[in-house]
């Protein structure tokens, strides 16, 4: 779920409970900053990384972000179907206007 506040936006991607749990969050601070949060625990984290809990931040600056975007996108379009339908599907189920024209 999207939540937005004058200080930063928030999306929950990933909230996984029961014997293997994962928390993925994202936000948008305050300074414009891209952050992503992840915290895994559970046996199989333990397999992979020795302990039973894995906690993890990524950062990246506002200065940075609108290239990530553009390169999240480029990652996306492994898909046959076009990137603008898939982005305007997006938009449409998150309630986030645009602007389309062809001709």
């Amino acid at each position: 779920m999207a939540e937005e506040t004058p200080q930063r936006k928030h999306l929950a991607i990933e909230h996984t409970n029961g014997r293997n749990s994962r928390d993925i969050d994202a936000f948008i601070n305050e300074n414009g900053d891209l952050y992503i949060y992840g915290y895994d625990c559970g046996p199989v984290t333990s397999d992979f990384f020795g302990s039973s809990d894995y906690e993890y931040h990524l950062t990246i600056k506002a200065e940075d972000k609108d290239m990530i975007l553009l390169l999240v996108l480029k990652a996306l379009h492994d898909n046959p179907d076009s990137i603008s339908s898939r982005v305007m599907d997006l938009a449409r189920e998150h309630n986030i206007r645009y602007d389309f024209h062809s001709f």
